[in-house]
């Protein structure tokens, strides 16, 4: 069956809705389902940040049907929204970046990378209070470590997030990321054996 671009959005948007509609209610806590046990303080920022790295290509996209610039207009306006409660430490959903161990970390990468994504409406167009939480809140990670795996690539996100932000960062975690990635990718199976 084919695909209208309408299908796409319809799918996008009801995967997106749970979360962002329930955190711009401040009730993505309270109704976050959690399948694991000890895996509560994590699930609200693992929901929003890999969300938001999904949405955020279409986001910062111009252009396309009225209907649909409206639309993204719309959801603009609530992902930056959702932000803010995000980083509110008054808020009932403020998110954990920093608790715990590392899946802060990880969790934390997914949401830099949007912003990396998206850098004008998710960084140009934040107000400067929640662009201020945002980056202290991405910087709060820095205490987890992650040597020796894939995940050297968490915090090389986290800091290019900072940077387009405009907030202080640091480069040796991407340099280290692009030093490990040189040394480790040899390229995938598919690149390898397809012939075209």
């Amino acid at each position: 069956m084919v695909k209208t671009r309408g299908d796409w959005l319809n799918a996008m948007l009801k995967t997106a809705d749970p979360v962002l509609l329930n955190l711009r209610d401040e009730k993505l806590r309270e109704k976050m389902p959690v399948c694991k046990e000890g895996r509560e303080p994590y699930t609200c920022l693992e929901a929003f940040g890999r969300t938001l790295m999904g949405l955020a290509p279409w986001l910062e996209l111009e252009g396309g049907s009225e209907g649909e610039a409206g639309l993204r207009e719309e959801y603009r306006l609530l992902v930056r929204k959702c932000l803010g409660i995000a980083v509110d430490p008054a808020s009932p959903d403020t998110m954990n970046f920093s608790e715990g161990y590392g899946q802060s970390l990880v969790d934390a990468a997914f949401l830099a990378d949007a912003v990396i994504r998206a850098p004008t409406e998710l960084s140009e167009k934040l107000d400067s209070i929640t662009r201020g939480r945002l980056i202290s809140a991405l910087m709060s990670t820095r205490k987890f470590q992650a040597d020796g795996s894939n995940w050297v690539l968490f915090p090389a996100a986290v800091e290019a997030g900072i940077k387009v932000l405009g907030g202080e960062y640091t480069i040796e975690p991407v340099l280290k990321a692009a030093d490990r990635f040189e040394k480790w990718y040899l390229g995938d199976e598919f690149t390898a054996t397809a012939s075209f």
